[in-house]
């Protein structure tokens, strides 16, 4: 459970920093669906970063850092 609530948490945080910067215009909940995902995608094309959608360690650190 422990495992589980923290990677809810880093999807939120990551949903709301996507949100600041203009890439998410979903609800910020901590649910990974396509609009995360998309939301996702579009900000690791703007960074350069390999296009997968999911938020891997170098595009995390490039999200929050």
């Amino acid at each position: 459970q422990l495992k589980q609530d923290f990677f809810r948490e880093t999807l939120r945080r990551m949903q709301m920093r996507l949100a600041e910067l203009g890439y998410f215009k979903g609800e910020v909940n901590g649910d990974f669906g396509k609009d995360s995902a998309a939301a996702l995608g579009a900000f690791q094309r703007d960074q350069n970063i390999a296009i997968s959608g999911f938020p891997d360690q170098l595009t995390l650190f490039r999200l929050f850092y």
